[in-house]
């Protein structure tokens, strides 16, 4: 390692555990209801529509659409709800355990779960790597989270990934924007 260099060879970026869970949790839930909203927004029209071409009173029809509209809503919490608890949950539990962000040499290590039990170790050279981008949604925001995007050479989705809960993440960013100019040059494994 070079005297002028201020970053250790080997670090631990650090990760809110807590917060970047409850960021995940956020995610996925509303990702559950934005489908159950598609889902039941549409069976509920079909089921209005039928109603309402069926019936020549304006009352059976206000009545046929608010029972439709209150089954509607507990419908979509339970699909919200169920969805996410079925299918989602024990994935974010386990991505939000086991991914870390770590600088080791000339490399940056990012390690996930992904699509299920697969855990995957992506080692990417300092000289692959094109540039880094700190994110913050207003999720993100009161949770005092980020998001560091780190985009390779390799272009497209294959060609980039992200970490979510990054503790000071412009901060970060900025680091590993130095540590990226120090250490691009190098060979691996020296």
């Amino acid at each position: 390692m070079p005297v002028s260099e201020p970053y250790p060879e080997r670090f631990e970026i650090e990760i809110d555990r807590e917060n970047q869970l409850k960021y995940m949790q956020n995610k996925a839930q509303h990702d559950w209801f934005l489908i159950a909203s598609l889902l039941v927004g549409f069976i509920s029209l079909m089921i209005i529509l039928g109603d309402v071409t069926h019936n020549d009173s304006i009352v059976l029809a206000v009545k046929a659409i608010a029972k439709t509209l209150a089954g509607a809503g507990v419908s979509l919490f339970v699909i919200t709800v169920g969805g996410y608890y079925l299918f989602s949950h024990k994935l974010v539990l386990k991505r939000a355990a086991f991914e870390k962000l770590e600088v080791d040499g000339a490399d940056l290590v990012h390690t996930a779960i992904v699509k299920g039990d697969i855990q995957q170790i992506r080692r990417t050279h300092f000289r692959s790597i094109t540039d880094f981008i700190s994110e913050q949604d207003n999720h993100a925001r009161k949770l005092g989270i980020g998001t560091i995007v780190v985009n390779t050479t390799g272009g497209g989705t294959a060609g980039s990934f992200s970490v979510v809960g990054i503790k000071d993440h412009e901060k970060v960013c900025k680091m590993l924007t130095e540590i990226d100019a120090l250490r691009e040059g190098r060979v691996a494994g020296s």
